[in-house]
């Protein structure tokens, strides 16, 4: 039996970079993996990658519309899922020293709020249950 078998992982910013890495990964070891992107670029070369293996999905990160039909597809695919995986980057190429706190605000809220409703989706689920990934290996 493979390492994964038969856990289903989503991953937020999964065609490429650590995303990608992770869902070849996990992929390896049996899980079922969908992924998320938003570039065409980046959604067609992980459809050739891992399209076999994997669901690969466009979606953006910073959309609670899209997390919203993400879920949905998600419960549909999997009915549940034993790891979300928030690997999705954004950013505003700015200089550091021209950071200010209004680009830094334009930035990071989203990446948080990604993961708390991914995490509010796993929790409607499985209430009362903190999904972390080194439930992973203690599920087998």
């Amino acid at each position: 039996m493979e390492r994964y078998q038969g856990k289903k992982v989503v991953i937020i910013g999964g065609t490429s970079g650590m995303g990608l890495a992770t869902a070849k990964l996990l992929i390896d070891g049996g899980a079922r993996v969908l992924v998320t992107g938003l570039s065409k670029a980046g959604l067609d070369s992980a459809e050739k990658e891992i399209g076999k293996h994997a669901i690969v999905l466009a979606s953006d990160a910073r959309s609670l519309t899209d997390i919203d039909a993400l879920a949905s597809r998600v419960k549909s695919e999997f009915d549940t899922f034993d790891l979300l995986s928030v690997s999705a980057g954004f950013n505003i190429p700015t200089p550091l020293e021209n950071v200010t706190s209004a680009i830094y605000d334009d930035v990071q809220p989203e990446r948080q709020g990604t993961v708390f409703r991914g995490s509010e989706a796993r929790a409607a689920d499985q209430p009362g249950r903190l999904c972390r990934p080194h439930d992973l290996r203690r599920q087998r």
